[in-house]
């Protein structure tokens, strides 16, 4: 993967050796420049670059609610790249680095309330000329290997009082991109229960705990910053309009295709959590749903 700029005294490109890289792993970045007349090399540096944007509950002073977004763009690596000297018109100056992409990520996330952005960025320096820069985005995949502990967690269940569901035989608590989620569904009704359906879903769910504070003192930081999205990913109904009764407990077996791509791993970061979802709801008419809730790693990377 190539990227050019021109100016009026060098083209630059930037050769990556593709589009997506999996934490941990190293960046070889080639960095070309081919001068449009007699310059002077003084250096330059090749960064990778994380930007995390993402949005929070605001308080007025008056006490009033709305949306607002913090954005923080951080060089987490940087290399310099030698003076090259003199150059004269149509010769050209080369040189690669390698950019270490940290093991803790985070990995790439497009999502409602958090966007996890990494791009390469180039600056050669010109005497007398402005810097000619190139800046290229990238994806970092995830294995969300932090979050691993999440596939030990017990099921979150809301019987309504009048029916428990559980999530059973799941084939993975790793969700996988691209791989089908195989499970078994079971509704136990605690006394006679009329239902429109039963279905399962796989949620994405974005907690943001807070805004930028001022500092590590509670009494001086903004509080009612925090807010939460759920947004459903996919979603199977495997039975409609039933009548239960407590002694004909259903188990029914489910099958859910996972997208190719997932628009986030599972996150952990001061300010954010990005957590994904099993959830099995049997649907009540104007009343309130009992559920289940189980939730799984959820990883960027193919394997």
């Amino acid at each position: 993967m190539e990227v050019a700029t021109d100016s009026a005294s060098l083209a630059l490109n930037v050769q990556l050796p593709g589009r997506e890289f999996v934490e941990g792993s190293v960046i070889d970045v080639v960095v070309r420049g081919v001068a449009g007349r007699e310059v002077t090399m003084v250096g330059g540096d090749v960064a990778l670059i994380r930007t995390v944007t993402y949005q929070y509950r605001f308080v007025s002073a008056y006490g009033g609610f709305s949306t607002a977004s913090d954005r923080n763009a951080e060089v987490v690596t940087r290399q310099s790249l030698p003076a090259g000297g003199r150059l004269s018109a149509g010769q050209q100056f080369l040189e690669s680095v390698a950019l270490a992409v940290p093991a803790d990520g985070p990995g790439s996330v497009t999502a409602a309330l958090l966007r996890i952005e990494w791009t390469v960025h180039a600056r050669l320096q010109v005497e007398g000329s402005s810097d000619v820069e190139v800046t290229r985005q990238i994806r970092v995949l995830s294995r969300a290997a932090g979050r691993a502990s999440v596939e030990g967690r017990p099921p979150m269940v809301v019987d309504r009082g009048c029916a428990v569901l559980a999530l059973e035989s799941l084939s993975s608590r790793r969700l996988v991109p691209g791989s089908s989620l195989l499970g078994v569904l079971t509704v136990t009704a605690q006394r006679p229960v009329s239902a429109r359906g039963i279905r399962v879903e796989l949620v994405l769910r974005e907690l943001v705990h807070h805004g930028p504070w001022i500092g590590e003192d509670p009494a001086h930081n903004p509080a009612y910053q925090d807010k939460e999205k759920d947004t459903l990913v996919v979603s199977a109904l495997l039975a409609v309009y039933l009548e239960l009764e407590p002694s004909h407990p259903l188990r029914i077996p489910f099958t859910l295709s996972v997208p190719r791509i997932l628009a986030a791993p599972s996150v952990q970061t001061p300010e954010v959590t990005l957590s994904w979802v099993l959830r099995g709801v049997l649907d009540r008419a104007r009343r309130q749903d009992p559920y289940v809730e189980i939730e799984l790693r959820g990883v960027t990377t193919a394997d």
